[in-house]
């Protein structure tokens, strides 16, 4: 009797013992694959002077020591377990917290300074670069005729970025043509 009962639930303590180690390797693997995918092993290599495959490999031994489902699932704000992996991590490495922030610190600030810009972002920047330039030539009392013809060039290169604007249709872009040759016809 004792065998019917005792040996069914061994059973099904290795297969949940497999299922959870299974589940552990999939987050680790997630978690690899997403730091990768976002460069954080080489920007971390690259501040650290460490190789990028011992840093993936620690931290892989590091994820897998602080992965504790009982602590990780009753934690809602995952700070047992950050916590657990800021040590394990830094411990494998051989560097302090401290040093290691900084790391983490410089690699945000890297990516503050690379803010992605969308090409319309860029035709409006080249805009307001060009109409400040305009304003500045067009605010004076009296222009030379260098600063007329650099006046001239400006307002040319404004129409010209007008029709290379992302989104312009072929009606704007014809009617900026011929408002772009009547400026150069003027002359």
């Amino acid at each position: 009797m004792k065998l019917k009962v005792i040996l069914p639930m061994l059973l099904a303590g290795i297969g949940f013992n497999a299922i959870a180690t299974d589940m552990q390797q999939q987050m680790v693997d997630m978690s690899i694959n997403q730091m990768e995918a976002r460069g954080n092993f080489v920007t971390l290599a690259e501040l650290s002077g460490l190789d990028i495959s011992t840093l993936e490999q620690e931290y892989r031994d590091s994820f897998k020591t602080c992965f504790n489902e009982e602590a990780f699932m009753q934690d809602e704000e995952n700070d047992t377990f950050d916590q657990c992996l800021m040590n394990e991590f830094t411990t494998n490495i051989g560097v302090s917290k401290a040093k290691f922030q900084s790391w983490v610190d410089a690699a945000e600030d890297d990516e503050d300074d690379k803010e992605v810009m969308t090409p319309l972002d860029i035709w409006f920047t080249e805009m307001d670069s060009l109409n400040e330039q305009i304003y500045a030539l067009e605010d004076k009392q009296q222009l030379s005729a260098t600063e007329t013809k650099q006046l001239q060039q400006l307002e040319e290169k404004k129409l010209e970025s007008l029709a290379k604007r992302p989104g312009v249709s072929n009606k704007e872009i014809a009617a900026i043509k011929l408002e772009l040759e009547s400026l150069r016809n003027k002359n």
